[in-house]
């Protein structure tokens, strides 16, 4: 894509760049993993591969040509910068100080990478500055001294959107990569290029370990560490902190001394992590020392939070150890992973090691103890130590195992024969736990191996899992081995904005990067607008609500089954039989709890439904008619269609209509008339069923939050008691719930009007982590969840409905259904992101007492509603020192029957311990921001993420991608707590450019503001506006003097009506909306058939109308219009431009086009051009002179052989003679070439007496009429 012409390259003032200072959002909460910025990286990686030709043309294309955001504009130079071999960078020129030369000098060595980066990030727009210091490099080693010398690195601080940001592109793209057990330290030929994306933005605490700036403060940290602190620290890799490890206090400092030989080290870690190590001698980094492998005198040993390593040192020196690691997947993989490095100490020896020998024994590897890879061969460890002490020489290894895994073990030890080290060994096997004992022959360290061996997967072949260094010593093992330093929790140097903890910031606006081409900026979310707290909600509460889909659906009878005739009257040898009386019912296990469901949608049982519903309308004299005629008639035999045909049933069955006359006391039938009479429940009447039907089934009794409930409720005696059941189908226990299927509360008040009958499916075998919320069992195995909740845990989850789950929401925060806070509250809901453009939300907000105003104002007015992605975010901003009930709804546009109708979905009870004020959102339509209901009907698609936007300078815009080509009409409104809507009106107004609607807001002060946007289909709609758009305003920064919009018509921006038809285009000023800084600009348009064109100018600045339109020269050609405006004042200014078919006979010519000039600055002379007549309107150009004044002392007399001629030139089709006439005199001008005249006109004796010359032109080759086209003053 070539650049526009009007493109200018300007790099961002260091004006107004803020101090350094911490960043508020750490890494992992604006982004969690790289993939989120897929199509930026691709754009930046495919322009790498492009030479642009100039600087200009590589910023258009990288940056301007995507409109990015600052976050992508700062990823987009980082990911080009660690792709482009900067060597090959070639520009057709390099003139001194420009930004060709920039680049252009990183070859020569004389920038840096971080000076290439600074480059492209100014002139992108954004504030950056190279960061001059230390960096502990690929040649560097624990406890040198760095500091003291001149810096040897330079990296960036970029600020994106207002924060401060590390980024180091030079590291992201070189560093060193080893072998599993060699690592080449200085040679050129060890530094392998691979991108690393630690360096992007990483978060200062960790950046520290490895670059100190000039300025500490660039630091970016809240309490900056000492130079001293920094070269204290061992050196810290980045894969460090991306396999999630942490340095614990004792080994902070990278120099570690031994005590007679002997010394440990230990690194916290959080992830499943394997580990090796390499251990050198001296600067050389020999491996061996006196023949012996110095791997052989440490032993490595993996905890569940620590790895510790024992060091036994041979001779006294210096030694470097280094540590590598990788990540261990949960399950085996068959290609080799590689390690990388971590971390290296400096561990300086002051004697040799006492014990004899110092080796330790020589063993498969060199990790000991159970690590990550001993979980992947079925084998769990009780011991997780990698020493087991044998004081008397026995000691004892137990691992759970899974399956058919068997174990193997072996004994090594130098100088003790292999009979004496198997005779020591006995291994024996106790249900699922397999126990290694060892009787040691004699003191000394033992090598203890084991392997396993899965026959199902690996035949005969036994793999090495782990090892164990056996001990039979009277030495206790601090004097032994040393002391292992304390696992402590990860320190945070700064606590993360807990609002935004779980909340990834970065959300991309498109799938792909072609989806950008002529795109709008993606506004990144929220652009820090403080949200609510999120008390209550504990990671460790937090689990999945959402039900696990089956791969296939469950596949029924077929339909013949249930359509074919029958004989609804059972034959006389058939027996209604309990199950019971043939076999008892299992107890629930874990293992065979549901994990999945069995079904995906409840429509597979169409056929099974319209059956049982049909025998429900039927009379039945016996209980034994009513089973056969629903069951074994139609010879169901799975357990799921039995166990569907009788909920089904029962949820459908009018209970009035069950009659049986005579029935025995303890029959069924006395079962079903106890329902009908209200003696028994539901769940005892489907116990019954199931059992005769050869299900085994349970009545589960227990609480429910049934209508009466409210959030933050004890359950007491009989109140909340209900029963349900669990049925055994295919071998798993499923849940289901008739009484609740067929009855559901209308109604805010529980009574019998309100309560109607309807078929809810969520209550037929829902997930068990779902039902939980609102059903507790008395017996907790009947819960069916892998971790049981005490009932004082069931009573604090909040209730959450049906609806919910049937659209698999799924709670991020707020598991409590009672919140205590003393400010704003966030809830966040994360929905299915297939459903986020149909799902729409809502809330309702009351007092305890159900009062539902605040001095005056709903309570509604406090809370705001938004969908950022895929994530539902509720906010309250509590008033006053009160408890609040806060109810969540939910509705589906897809639902057509039901588009209108919100369903609860949870309940909360919010308590606020402080009175905050009012703080009421702005006054809006709706309570629900982002899209609105009618949103989808115009097919308008917006290109920020969220319904937040942050003003810079007080400025904002919000832009919307048009997928449709009719010319639809919109209408903005901007409301306020403090300003009435006619006042606000000046300071929004919104133009289409290409396809993208843009509304731009000019806040009048700091402050919330609410734009509410309505779009109208004049082809469909009439004149009727619809809601379409609402987005909270946070002014910021707002001047002093706020200019407002002058007052512009509904669609006054932009192409009018008879446009397209004409075959105008823009040809440079696509937007309508301009803003300059010099006044002087150009505004062309292409043309497909003579037009007759003219134009109006009208400053409009602080209610003013005044005509200006001597200030704009039209300027024609055979393929367009120019025309030239020089703006005589700062300001606004409306510019319209007129057009009808040249053969069209009208009075006056139609609006075609409408700019709004916003002009803040100007460097115009405030001369206006020559007046135009209507034959100069016709494909005339000027080119001089300009000035409509003419007069001696002019700044240049032009082509002019001196100042007392005034030298005229222009093109004139069609013409046949071209004279300028001043006074009586005329002066014929020379046609050079056809259509185009110049000449020369003496002035010396015209300067004081005339006023005024005219250009005229004949057009007729037999007349002598002169049309006037152009007039100066004189």
């Amino acid at each position: 894509m070539s650049t526009p012409r009007d493109f200018f390259l300007e790099p961002r003032s260091a004006v107004g760049r803020p101090s350094p200072f911490p960043p508020r959002y750490l890494k992992r909460q604006i982004y969690n993993d790289p993939v989120v910025f897929r199509p930026v990286d691709e754009h930046a990686i495919n322009e790498a591969r492009t030479n642009h030709r100039n600087f200009r043309d590589l910023i258009w294309n990288l940056i301007f040509k995507k409109q990015f955001n600052e976050l992508e504009k700062a990823r987009a130079i980082f990911r080009w910068m660690t792709t482009k071999n900067l060597y090959t960078v070639i520009f057709d020129s390099e003139l001194p100080g420009s930004p060709e030369q920039v680049l252009g000098s990183f070859k020569d060595g004389k920038i840096t990478y971080a000076k290439v980066f600074e480059c492209l990030a100014v002139y992108s727009g954004m504030h950056c500055v190279t960061v001059s210091g230390w960096a502990k490099g690929v040649d560097y080693k624990p406890g040198q001294p760095i500091t003291s010398s001149v810096g040897n690195h330079s990296w960036n601080a970029i600020c994106i959107d207002g924060n401060w940001q590390l980024v180091d592109c030079h590291w992201a793209t070189r560093y060193l990569t080893t072998e599993r057990r060699k690592i080449q330290r200085t040679d050129d030929a060890s530094l392998v290029y691979e991108y690393d994306d630690f360096y992007f933005i990483p978060d200062p605490e960790h950046l520290a370990y490895t670059h100190y700036p000039e300025d500490a403060a660039w630091l970016l940290m809240e309490t900056p560490i000492t130079k001293q602190t920094f070269e204290e620290y061992p050196l810290i890799k980045s894969f460090f902190f991306t396999t999630g490890m942490y340095l614990l206090p004792e080994c902070e400092r990278g120099v570690i001394t031994t005590k007679h030989g002997i010394t440990t080290c230990s690194l916290g870690l959080t992830n499943q992590t394997a580990f090796t190590f390499k251990l050198g001698y001296g600067d050389e980094m020999l491996e061996k020392l006196s023949g012996e492998e110095l791997v052989n005198y440490v032993i490595q040993e993996t905890k569940d939070n620590q790895v510790v390593y024992y060091l036994r040192l041979p001779q006294k020196g210096d030694y470097y150890l280094i540590v590598f690691a990788i990540l261990v997947p949960d399950e085996p993989v068959t290609a080799e992973g590689t390690y990388k490095a971590i971390c290296e100490y400096k561990v300086v020896c002051d004697e040799p090691a006492r014990a004899k020998p110092a080796t330790f024994p020589a063993c498969s590897d060199v990790s000991w103890g159970p690590d990550g890879f001993v979980l992947q061969h079925g084998l769990t460890p009780n011991n997780r130590d990698g020493i087991l002490m044998a004081p008397k020489g026995h000691t004892e290894v137990t691992f759970d195992k899974r399956g058919d895994v068997r174990v193997y073990a072996r004994l090594v030890k130098p100088g003790v024969s292999d009979a004496e080290l198997k005779k020591a060994l006995s291994i024996r096997t106790e249900g699922d736990k397999v126990i290694v004992s060892v009787d040691l022959p004699q003191e000394g360290e033992y090598g203890l191996e084991i392997f396993a061996n899965d026959p199902n997967k690996d035949g005969e072949m036994f793999t090495h899992v782990c090892q164990y260094l056996a001990s039979y010593t009277k030495d206790p093992p601090l004097i032994a081995y040393g002391k292992v330093p304390d696992v402590v929790k990860q320190k945070v140097r700064r606590p993360l904005d807990p609002s935004l903890e779980n909340r990834a910031l970065y959300k991309p606006l498109h799938a792909s990067i072609d989806a950008w081409d002529g795109g709008s900026p993606s506004q990144y979310l929220s652009e820090g607008y403080p949200f609510g707290q999120a008390t209550g909600a504990t990671p460790e509460k937090i689990f999945t609500q959402r039900a696990v889909e089956p791969e296939q659906e469950y596949k029924p009878h077929s339909s013949d089954v249930y359509t074919s005739e029958i004989d609804v009257k059972p034959p006389e040898h058939f027996e209604a039989v309990k199950i019971t009386s043939k076999e008892e019912a299992p107890e629930p296990e874990v293992a065979k709890v549901p994990t999945q469901k069995l079904f995906k949608d409840t429509n597979v049982f169409k056929d099974i439904d319209t059956h049982a519903v049909e025998v429900s309308k039927l009379e039945h004299g016996s209980f034994r008619d009513i089973l056969w005629h629903l069951i074994y008639a139609r010879d169901i035999t799975n357990d799921l269609d039995r166990a569907r045909a009788i909920f089904l049933w029962l949820c459908s069955k009018d209970l009035n209509e069950l009659n049986f006359t005579d029935f025995e006391k303890g029959s069924p039938e006395e079962t079903l008339m106890s329902l009908k009479n209200g003696q028994t429940t539901y769940a005892r009447v489907y116990e019954t069923l199931c059992s005769y039907a050869n299900l085994h089934c349970k009545t589960l009794s227990g609480y429910a939050k049934g209508a009466e409930y409210k959030p933050g409720m004890r359950f007491v005696g009989q109140q909340g008691q209900h029963s349900w059941n669990a049925v055994l189908v295919n071998d798993t226990w499923q849940l289901v719930d008739c009484h609740w299927a067929a009855r559901r509360l209308v109604g805010k008040q529980l009574s019998s009007d309100n309560v109607r009958y309807e078929l809810d499916e969520y209550y037929f075998m829902p997930a068990p982590a779902q039902l939980i919320f609102s059903h507790f069992p008395e017996n907790p195995t009947w819960q069916l969840i892998e971790k049981q909740l005490s009932r004082e845990e069931f009573e604090d989850l909040v209730p959450v409905k049906p609806t919910f789950f049937k659209y698999n929401l799924q709670l991020l925060s707020h598991t409590d259904a009672v919140i205590t806070s003393t400010n704003d509250v966030t809830i966040r809901i994360d929905c299915p992101p297939h459903k986020t453009k149909s799902l729409r939300f809502t809330f309702n907000i009351t007092y305890d007492d159900g009062r539902e105003e605040f001095e005056g104002l709903k309570l509604n007015r406090f809370g705001m509603q938004e969908l950022v992605g895929s994530i539902c975010f509720v906010t309250f901003r509590p008033p006053e020192k009160a408890s609040y009930q806060l109810v969540i709804y939910v509705k589906d546009l897809d639902n057509q029957a039901k588009e209108g109708i919100y369903a609860g979905i949870c309940e909360y009870k919010v308590v606020c311990e402080a009175t905050l004020g009012n703080r009421a959102f702005p006054p809006c339509v709706h309570t629900t921001w982002g899209a609105g209901d009618s949103a989808s009907k115009f097919e308008i698609v917006p290109l920020q993420q969220g319904a937040i936007v942050s003003t810079k300078n007080g400025l904002a815009e919000i832009k919307f991608r048009l997928n449709t080509k009719t010319r639809l009409r919109f209408m903005a409104k901007l409301k306020s707590n403090d300003r009435d809507d006619k006042s606000l009106a000046v300071y929004t107004m919104y133009r289409v450019v290409g396809d993208v609607v843009v509304f731009r807001v000019n806040a009048p002060s700091d402050g919330e503001f609410g734009l509410e946007i309505y779009a109208n289909n004049p082809e469909s709609g009439g004149n009727t506006l619809q809601h379409v758009y609402q987005y909270l305003v946070i002014a910021r920064d707002v001047p002093d003097l706020v200019e407002p919009f002058p007052a512009l018509s509904t669609g006054f921006l932009g192409p009018q009506a008879g446009y397209a038809q004409l075959g105008l285009s823009t040809v440079d000023q696509v937007d309508p909306f301009i803003q300059t800084l010099s006044g002087d600009l150009q505004v062309s348009f292409g043309t497909t058939q003579p037009l007759r064109l003219t134009s109006q100018l009208m400053f409009a600045s602080n209610n003013a109308n005044k005509e200006v339109s001597e200030f704009v020269l039209q300027q024609g050609s055979d393929t367009g219009v120019t025309f030239v405006i020089k703006l005589p004042e700062k300001g606004m200014y409306k510019f319209q431009v007129f057009a009808a078919p040249q053969s069209a006979v009208v009075e006056s010519l139609p609006g075609v086009y409408n700019y709004l000039i916003d002009c803040r600055g100007t460097i115009a002379n405030g001369v206006p051009f020559p007046k135009q007549f209507g034959p100069w309107k016709e494909g005339c150009y000027l080119y001089e002179p300009l000035e409509g004044h003419l007069q001696p002392n002019r700044p240049s007399k032009g082509s002019a052989s001196s100042y007392q001629h005034i030298y005229f030139s222009m093109e004139v089709p069609r013409a046949v003679t071209v004279a300028v006439i001043i006074g009586s005199e005329w002066t014929q001008l020379d046609q050079k070439k056809p259509g185009s005249w110049e000449g020369e006109v003496y002035m010396e004796k015209h300067w004081e007496e005339e006023r005024k010359a005219s250009v005229c032109a004949n057009f007729s080759t037999s007349g002598t009429s002169y049309s006037t086209l152009l007039e100066y003053s004189i």
